[in-house]
């Protein structure tokens, strides 16, 4: 952190373990002190590797997505969130399913114990505290994840990986931005978040 680093990335699992797991609780306490980023992206699990996944390549579209989407979903019903208040996790892919699935989240936080025991509010209140990339190659995604996340808290990606210029056709064009007049979704989103 003396390089002038502001934030760290972490997998969406560790070994195996959930990002929640106590071992991890004292790295996640000095992230928090200091007020870091951490960027959550995908890891390969084995269910990667079904015959499924492998036949049609669906890891890249789908097993990425929602390995990403299972550890935040964890993030969010554990109460982490609650814990380490001053982190600013910022979930790759538009943040997977999430925004697609955060209704379902917010039914079973209101009926379902279990997955309100942790947490202080529903699931669609912590989204509004993650920031999501804007990595998702269709504009009405893009649209959902402001929505659900907020105009301030969707980080425009200017620049993509090889990986996704290769397999995407990607573009200028590959990474939307948003149509509707006054968002933040640009520079401004960046420079906020990261302190730029």
């Amino acid at each position: 952190m003396r390089s002038g680093a502001v934030g760290v990335m972490v997998l969406a699992n560790i070994g195996g373990k959930a990002l929640t797991d106590a071992s991890f609780a004292g790295i996640w306490k000095e992230i928090d002190r200091r007020a870091l980023r951490c960027s959550c992206t995908r890891a390969r699990r084995r269910e990667a590797a079904s015959s499924a996944c492998s036949e049609f390549q669906l890891t890249a579209p789908i097993g990425f997505t929602f390995d990403t989407s299972l550890a935040v979903g964890a993030l969010h019903l554990d109460g982490f969130l609650d814990r380490f208040p001053k982190l600013k996790l910022i979930a790759a892919h538009g943040g997977g399913a999430l925004p697609y699935l955060v209704g379902r989240l917010d039914i079973c936080w209101r009926n379902i114990p279990a997955a309100s025991a942790k947490t202080k509010q529903p699931p669609s209140e912590y989204m509004r505290r993650i920031y999501v990339d804007s990595v998702v190659f269709q504009q009405s995604v893009l649209n959902l994840a402001l929505e659900v996340c907020g105009d301030d808290h969707v980080l425009l990606r200017l620049r993509l990986s090889a990986h996704h210029r290769r397999h995407a056709g990607a573009s200028r064009a590959s990474t939307p931005c948003p149509a509707r007049p006054g968002t933040r979704c640009a520079a401004a989103t960046r420079s906020a978040s990261f302190g730029l």
